[in-house]
């Protein structure tokens, strides 16, 4: 055809041809764009083959353009038949022309077109017809949804078998291979999710079907390999986030522990940045303590854990400490029912900026009572009516200390008393 040059011999390199002898034979091998025939293998002999110096030949299916992935000789061919190797177009790449010549938009029920091979401005001739039929597409996860590694939480996209080319919704099903323990697939969605446990290091070859929601559903399915990489597990004692409150020590916020790997373990924490002043760690027990003088802020702390093995494994926590202001007010004064007076005054420390106080919801509705945001003065004006009541105030720090993620804050609560 066209765009292809004959050659008695395409390559004679005798360094080409001993790697050719000490490659093992099969049927087919393809090297560089040339099919060997096993049979040549370690006689130091080539056959005829094709140089693809141009454009390969085009074929169509019912009228719409296939991709071709190979086109040259038939490997061990006697008579030396040239093959062509054809990637079908999707089932909705219509419209289809059928071999009876009627024109469909997709394919939706087995049909059977017309084959053609163009090579320059030949054709092959009529009457090469091949039955098709629809079928899924699904596609494996890609990139980081392919790795993960133990305790870490498993990548959250591009992790997801997703089929097309059939009517919706898709059903998954796991259908051969077993999942890392921690890690599931969604029925519903195809997204593997989750995080895999410890001892799960290692690779899972996997298969996944899907079927769609036809009348007469179709089904495929893919394969594909998940990779584990090792790690510790690491974890921390008690409920998070751990509260604290400015000016009191805690030696024992909470205790991280790693498992997993080769004792002892090394802790370190890694966040925040900068570490807060009178947060520590214990770097052989993990033990996370604060000070009287630890500023008040959530502070987002990861501690990093690393075994003793010769190519150490690391694993990693992450949590929140939350250290409050420490608010307080002096004792309540009780106010007389239709007048205006001060009750009490909230007061806060631990703060990096300006405080600034408000009331509850609860006790803002009743109208009758405010505060100064700046100064922190509770009140009643002349509306106020005889009762015992609670009020509650946030302090609010103006400013976000060293490595906090967020404003402290801090609450006190008292009764109020109107005769």
């Amino acid at each position: 055809g066209s765009g292809y040059t004959w050659s008695a011999d395409c390559i004679s390199s005798s360094s080409y041809l001993t790697s050719l002898n000490n490659y093992a034979a099969s049927s087919l091998t393809s090297l560089d764009g040339v099919i060997v025939s096993s049979a040549l293998l370690n006689s130091n002999r080539l056959m005829p083959c094709f140089l693809s110096s141009g454009t390969p030949p085009s074929v169509t299916i019912g009228g719409v353009a296939g991709t071709v992935t190979y086109a040259g000789w038939v490997a061990d061919s006697v008579a030396g038949l040239y093959q062509v190797n054809v990637r079908m177009p999707g089932s909705a790449a219509g419209p289809f022309t059928t071999a009876a010549g009627a024109s469909i938009g997709a394919i939706t029920t087995p049909v059977q077109l017309p084959v053609v091979v163009t090579a320059g401005s030949r054709s092959s001739q009529a009457g090469v017809n091949v039955w098709v039929a629809r079928r899924l597409k699904v596609a494996p996860p890609s990139g980081a949804g392919l790795t993960g590694t133990v305790a870490v939480p498993w990548a959250s996209s591009n992790n997801s078998v997703v089929a097309t080319q059939g009517t919706a919704p898709y059903r998954y099903a796991l259908t051969s291979g077993v999942l890392p323990t921690g890690l599931t697939l969604n029925t519903t969605t195809g997204a593997i999710s989750g995080t895999p446990l410890a001892s799960t290091a290692g690779t899972y070859a996997v298969t996944v079907t899907a079927t769609d929601s036809a009348n007469f559903p179709l089904s495929d399915k893919v394969s594909f390999t998940l990779t584990v990489a090792g790690g510790l597990v690491v974890t921390s004692s008690g409920t998070a986030p751990y509260n604290e409150e400015y000016g009191t020590a805690n030696t024992t916020v909470t205790t991280v522990s790693a498992s997993g790997g080769t004792y002892p373990y090394t802790y370190a924490m890694t966040a925040p940045s900068p570490l807060p002043l009178g947060m520590t760690i214990d770097a052989n027990t993990g033990v996370i303590g604060v000070s009287a003088l630890t500023p008040a802020g959530t502070y987002h702390v990861t501690v990093t854990a690393t075994d003793s093995a010769t190519t150490p494994l690391t694993g990693s926590a992450t949590f929140d400490v939350v250290v409050a202001l420490k608010v307080v007010n002096s004792a309540p004064v009780a106010g007389t029912a239709g007048g205006a007076s001060t009750i009490s005054t909230v007061s806060a420390t631990g703060n990096t900026g300006t405080i600034t106080y408000s009331l509850d919801a609860t006790t803002q509705a009743l109208g009758w009572v405010t505060i100064n945001g700046s100064t922190g003065v509770v009140a009643v004006t002349s509306g106020s009516i005889a009762g015992t009541r609670p009020v509650t105030v946030t302090a609010t720090d103006g400013t976000a200390a060293a490595g906090s993620g967020a404003n402290a804050t801090g609450t006190v609560t008292f009764n109020m008393v109107i005769n």
